[in-house]
């Protein structure tokens, strides 16, 4: 399966082109509620900032839901064509979904392997900024993760970090004049459900 090159929204591209507009926009965001000593003749300018920065989020929650679907979701009807979709209850027990909670936290949805084995699939940008990252952690009947943290995967995956988290390691999906290719994340997340699937059915033996 081909999947075609991504670009990053206007919206990011403002936000990602210099400091002063990633701090303006930083700010309000953290602080959205109408500052209490802001002048008559700056409340416009505050909510026209406001929207901007409302803009921004929204586009990153739509550009992570592009890249999940172009990765985990193609995983998932290649190899658990069967599988119904969470709902939000489902979801907000583990993850938020609100823009807010996926401006912080990435964009994260569950597959499920089997009775009570979940695969909790991720993507945000990586840590430096620079490209896509895919995260994955699996939750087991016994409410541990030793079944991700032991799983055997290619070098495009680190080792689990603290929370239990598999990472893709950086140069997979970077930044190259504001477009990516998604490809290489595609391939590395069908690699990890299928090592997952593995495992859980050796498990059951």
């Amino acid at each position: 399966m081909t999947v075609e090159p991504l670009s990053l929204p206007a919206s990011l591209r403002f936000y990602r082109s210099s400091r002063a507009n990633r701090s303006a926009l930083d700010l309000i965001i953290s602080k959205p509620e109408l500052p209490a000593d802001l002048r008559w003749d700056e409340v416009l300018a505050f909510h026209d900032a406001a929207m901007a920065a409302q803009r921004v989020q929204l586009d990153y929650f739509a550009l992570l839901y592009k890249v999940w679907q172009a990765t985990w979701g193609t995983a998932k009807k290649e190899l658990l064509r069967s599988t119904s979709e969470p709902t939000v209850a489902e979801l907000s027990s583990e993850w938020g979904l609100s823009v807010s909670d996926v401006w912080y936290q990435g964009l994260f949805c569950r597959i499920d392997l089997r009775d009570r084995v979940s695969m909790w699939c991720g993507v945000s940008f990586a840590d430096n900024e620079k490209e896509i990252s895919l995260y994955f952690y699996i939750s087991s009947r016994n409410g541990d993760y030793l079944l991700s943290d032991g799983l055997n995967l290619s070098a495009d995956w680190l080792r689990a970090d603290a929370d239990h988290h598999r990472v893709t390691a950086l140069g997979l999906c970077p930044f190259h004049q504001e477009t990516f290719e998604v490809m290489p994340l595609t391939r590395t997340a069908r690699h990890a459900l299928e090592a997952a699937l593995q495992a859980v059915v050796k498990s059951e033996d």
